[in-house]
């Protein structure tokens, strides 16, 4: 590394492990099989984001893509803190459109 390389850094803390559990559980796979969903960013991808930012800050929350920007969760997702908050009530689910899936649940082991 000569003296013009630039280097950028970014804390993740606990997002790899977080991340890596999400992931071997299967959670964004049985969310988005079981519940209907229309939305711009897949169901089950932002119950990850919303479980993920429980577990690394426990905190009631608004704004929840600006706390995603700053801990590396879009970045990780490929997302914006835009697609990451809830603006006008789009991740609500009517009962209408909640209607199960006959999909069996199986988890992986």
């Amino acid at each position: 590394m000569d003296a013009h390389t630039r280097v950028d850094t970014q804390v993740v803390g606990a997002l790899p492990l977080v991340a890596a559990m999400l992931e071997q559980w299967g959670l964004a796979e049985v969310v988005d099989r079981v519940v209907p969903w229309e939305g711009d960013v897949a169901l089950g991808t932002l119950v990850e984001v919303l479980v993920t930012n429980r577990l690394l800050n426990p905190k009631a929350m608004y704004a929840v893509g600006d706390w995603a920007a700053q801990a590396a969760v879009t970045d990780y997702y490929g997302l914006t803190a835009e697609t990451t908050t809830d603006s006008g009530g789009r991740w609500s689910v009517s009962p209408s459109t909640a209607r199960r899936r006959k999909a069996p649940l199986r988890w992986r082991r």
